[in-house]
């Protein structure tokens, strides 16, 4: 009887060491360190990561604070940070401040079919939750492939019509020659000023 409880027991134990074994724990993503010049240059390969940066903040949008853009070690390398779900907004004091950046590596494609898409919403007037709309407003000022930032004149506060930012995505995917323009930006998660 001792000797069939023994066996039962040992059965039982290893049933429940492999059982656990096969359960994985939910982990956070990798944050993988990276520098703004490097995200840039192979930008399609980072798109969903989790990366982490140190730049100079260049500007922060004045209309809300939800936007803030910082520069690589090549100051043409200019990159898009977008306010997360955990920061409420960015403070203009940050102009002039190295700044390190936590968070999603995103794209956001414009191409016709998305053109017509935002265009369709403009034209029916319909006022969508912006996760039903094509356009929240993601691809105003952030940064293409080649670095540069279009629409920023949307975050320095004039606030162009979006009828005029569609035309204009539109003539820059004519002269590109492409079918798709992609923005890339970070979702911030969580930012620090470094001190130098």
């Amino acid at each position: 009887m001792k000797k069939t409880f023994l066996v039962l027991s040992m059965v039982l134990l290893a049933f429940a060491a492999c059982k656990n074994q096969g359960k994985q724990v939910a982990e956070e993503p990798a944050v993988l360190e990276i520098s703004i010049d490097e995200l840039l240059d192979q930008p399609v390969e980072f798109v969903g990561k989790e990366v982490m940066f140190t730049g100079l903040a260049d500007h922060v949008c004045k209309h809300g604070g939800k936007r803030m853009f910082v520069l690589g070690e090549t100051p043409s390398n200019r990159l898009r940070i977008n306010a997360g779900e955990s920061i409420s907004k960015f403070d203009v004091e940050l102009e002039g401040s190295t700044v390190q950046v936590t968070g999603t590596f995103t794209e956001l494609v414009i191409d016709e079919t998305y053109l017509n898409q935002w265009e369709e919403e403009l034209q029916s007037g319909e006022k969508m939750a912006g996760d039903k709309k094509v356009h929240t407003g993601e691809g105003s000022s952030a940064t293409s492939t080649h670095g540069s930032s279009f629409g920023e004149e949307v975050d320095e506060g004039t606030h162009t019509e979006e009828m005029g930012q569609i035309e204009r995505y539109r003539n820059q995917l004519k002269e590109s020659g492409q079918e798709k323009l992609s923005f890339y930006s970070v979702s911030c998660r969580e930012f620090k000023v470094i001190d130098d």
